[in-house]
């Protein structure tokens, strides 16, 4: 594999070059059908990350995972959710392992962070995605889970797969219990 430089960097970033660069990227990555209603998917995922792992090669941006912090309460027990959103590599640097590497780091920096579990919001309808996830222990959260969006409307969503971090217990309690999770302000 060629030489890749990889960044862990919090949020905010203070390089413009380096912020304009990671928007481009999510932008080419995550262009919105024309279908969509893009104003709910801007008021769904509005929270900022904790942190981004960057892969450049070079001077050029080549991939991104964002880090998202959330503590809850699920079922009267304190929790704490290491979001992964914005999991991208640019088109012609794909079927590297980039995006595994991306993830393999950003399970090691969840631990660090002291995060229970880990939630990220996918296509659990895709069964590349699907295989992808499952090889870092994530596993389909088969039921409904709420936030709220940014207007503060109570929104309900089935699109998430959770995997143990730091607590297999705290996994295994949401995993299996047919509780409501409440993950609080936006997706990520």
């Amino acid at each position: 594999m060629e030489e890749l430089t990889i960044k862990i960097l919090s949020y905010p970033l203070s390089d413009e070059f380096l912020k304009q660069e990671v928007e481009k990227l999510l932008h080419e990555s995550f262009n919105t059908s024309p279908r969509a209603n893009i104003q709910e998917v801007k008021d769904a995922h509005y929270s900022a990350p904790a942190e981004y792992i960057l892969i450049s090669k070079n001077t050029e941006l080549v991939g991104i995972q964002m880090i998202f912090l959330r503590e809850a309460v699920f079922e009267n027990q304190h929790i704490i959710i290491g979001g992964l959103g914005g999991l991208c590599v640019k088109e012609e640097f794909r079927g590297r392992g980039i995006a595994r590497q991306l993830l393999s780091i950003a399970m090691e920096e969840m631990k660090r962070l002291s995060c229970d579990i880990s939630m990220l919001f996918t296509n659990v309808h895709n069964p590349q995605y699907v295989k992808l996830y499952n090889t870092y222990g994530f596993q389909i959260l088969d039921r409904e889970y709420m936030f709220i969006n940014r207007v503060g409307k109570v929104c309900k969503a089935k699109s998430a797969m959770i995997a143990p971090v730091n607590s297999e217990e705290k996994y295994e309690r949401i995993f299996h219990s047919s509780g409501s999770l409440d993950i609080g302000a936006g997706e990520w």
